[in-house]
């Protein structure tokens, strides 16, 4: 007897994805469109996830991840092991049960797969990735198939989450929430950059033993104070050796996950009583927070959202202060700048009912310091709801002493 699904909607839609994009299956090796095909987060990255239009799902996995892949949504499991006594390859310890799943799934005609440079989050330590050798192997296992880049066809079915998918990335949400919450109150003057990060860091792992349906939870976060919070607009955040300052503006960027699904989270805290200037950057950025928050809804353009964000801060006297987009997709992804929705100026993008995505609005100033307050946002038929509604006041990122 067949199991039933667990997230039908997500399965229905990649049929129809591959309808309308006249494929006969996907191969998918990426850990996020693993996780997409199978609701299943692969550890080591050598999992492969296969879907055919006739609507079998398949997983290839190792061995060793069972106690992790147990559950998922893929009609049949292959495991396959890899062996670390022998210096055998990827393709080696895959290829038997790869093949194996092929036969069963008579995968022949028109197959997607992953082609374009992708920005892919570690989910473990190192992370194996197949690149152009899955394709040669593919080739020589279904010889009358034709490989076609199903990239744009997964960024658009990644952007929009099913009701399942939405409930799932709220856990990795609540986590964060916590962490934050007790780590706000361990900031003080004194400490490191590094130390202060910790605070937040660890309980993203520890607060997660508490919630069953997690297997895997983790996380990084940054913390940048002082002069260095001012330079934080930059492609990455790094916690430094850096003292924190009795006036120091003491930023903190988090992205962390549960069983694959992310989290883009910034908050700006201030310890002592705050002179007018940092009063008056908290004021504009919350200003245009909430601006950039109530311009969501369906059908709205992203860059109308990121237009709405800029104006706010430039009436305030910061509009050249903020350095980078307003937001981005997240949840299959952390910060993947190109994830659909794209929040910035020219951007093509229309917001659509299950999106979800970042707004953080920034000022910078490189002499002084930065803040930046980094929201998650779930698009729904009404406007949206705000997933991250915590330290979201003036009085809460500011403890006056």
């Amino acid at each position: 007897m067949k199991k039933p699904r667990i997230d039908t909607e997500r399965h229905e839609r990649l049929i129809e994805a591959m309808r309308r994009a006249k494929l006969d299956a996907l191969v998918l090796a990426l850990p996020k469109n693993v996780l997409l095909a199978t609701g299943y987060y692969p550890v080591v990255g050598t999992s492969i996830a296969i879907v055919t239009k006739e609507g079998k799902a398949m997983l290839i996995a190792p061995e060793d991840e069972a106690s992790f892949y147990d559950g998922c949504d893929a009609d049949k499991i292959f495991s396959f092991q890899g062996t670390l006594e022998q210096p055998t390859t990827l393709l080696q310890d895959i290829s038997g049960a790869l093949k194996q799943a092929i036969n069963i799934a008579g995968l022949s005609g028109r197959i997607g797969i992953e082609f374009d440079p992708a920005s892919q989050e570690a989910s473990y330590i190192a992370a194996n990735i197949y690149g152009a050798g899955l394709t040669s192997l593919l080739n020589e296992l279904t010889p009358n198939a034709t490989f076609i880049p199903a990239d744009d066809l997964l960024d658009r079915e990644r952007s929009i989450f099913t009701s399942k998918e939405q409930q799932r990335l709220k856990l990795a949400v609540a986590i964060a929430e916590r962490a934050y919450l007790g780590g706000a109150s361990k900031l003080e003057a004194g400490m490191t950059e590094i130390e202060a990060a910790q605070y937040f860091q660890v309980p993203l792992s520890t607060y997660a033993i508490a919630v069953d349906t997690v297997k895997r939870a983790e996380g990084k976060v940054s913390c940048m104070s002082g002069i260095n919070s001012g330079t934080a607009y930059g492609a990455f955040a790094m916690s430094s050796r850096k003292t924190i300052g009795t006036q120091d503006l003491i930023l903190t960027h988090c992205n962390s996950h549960a069983d694959g699904y992310w989290t883009d989270i910034t908050r700006t805290f201030f310890r002592g009583e705050p002179p007018e200037r940092i009063l008056r950057m908290y004021e504009a950025l919350l200003a245009a927070s909430r601006m950039g928050i109530n311009a969501v809804k369906p059908g709205v353009k992203a860059s109308h959202v990121d237009s709405v964000v800029r104006e706010s801060l430039t009436a305030a006297g910061f509009g050249d202060r903020f350095k980078h987009g307003t937001g981005h997709g997240v949840g299959f992804s952390a910060i993947d700048h190109r994830a659909i929705p794209r929040l910035r100026p020219n951007s093509p993008d229309v917001l659509q009912t299950g999106m979800v995505m970042n707004i953080e609005p920034g000022i910078y100033f490189e002499d002084f310091g930065g803040m930046r307050h980094c929201d998650m946002i779930l698009v729904t038929p009404e406007g949206c709801e705000l997933l991250t509604p915590f330290q979201h006041s003036i009085d809460t990122l500011i403890q006056y002493q």
